[in-house]
């Protein structure tokens, strides 16, 4: 795939891979999820999120009010996956995490979790249109010493709704086509 790059980071590992060109297909599944992007910056749009399920449907003009549509964007460089607050509070009670002030990071709510609990946690689905895209739980759990983070926080930077960082890089190899105009995810193959 001329005209591409991908990034992926090590689930394992304060490290990954950047492949210009092409993607890593040694590390990088071949069967791919595209979306349509934007100009200027890497992204797309999604239509929900959902916990434990996917939860698939097409924009239904009858029912406008059950369809919400998010820009989305990915970030190498954000530890974290950044969302709108109704959005992360929905996430946070359905995985029954807890809200401490003493784990405040970076002016941002934070929740935490049992870390004996993070082995039955589910996954979250990111809706987008006909595709949903899971993000597991050991991607977006952040374990420091005896204290498990989860890597959902509020989005208070502006720009789009959602921002991908670091925990969907390790769920996929994201490629970069250039040429397409276009983003795609691929299972990252550790």
């Amino acid at each position: 795939m001329r005209g591409a790059f991908s990034l992926r980071t090590s689930k394992k590992e304060e490290s990954g891979l950047l492949t210009i060109g092409d993607y890593d297909r040694m590390h990088c599944s071949s069967f791919c999820t595209y979306r349509p992007s934007g100009y200027g910056r890497w992204d797309f749009r999604i239509n929900g999120i959902s916990v434990g399920q996917p939860s698939l449907w097409k924009r239904n003009l009858t029912n406008a009010q059950y369809y919400s549509a998010y820009d989305c964007a990915t970030s190498s460089s954000s530890p974290f996956i950044l969302g709108p607050s109704k959005e992360i509070m929905r996430i946070a009670r359905s995985l029954k995490a807890k809200y401490n002030p003493l784990y405040k990071l970076v002016k941002r709510q934070q929740f935490y979790i049992n870390c004996d609990d993070e082995k039955t946690l589910m996954p979250v689905w990111f809706n987008a249109e006909d595709v949903a895209l899971p993000i597991n739980p050991e991607n977006y759990i952040i374990r420091i010493a005896d204290v498990c983070l989860l890597a959902f926080q509020t989005n208070t930077e502006g720009g789009p709704d959602w921002v991908l960082g670091e925990p969907w890089f390790k769920q996929y190899c994201v490629v970069h086509d250039l040429n397409a105009r276009r983003i795609g995810f691929c299972a990252s193959i550790m």
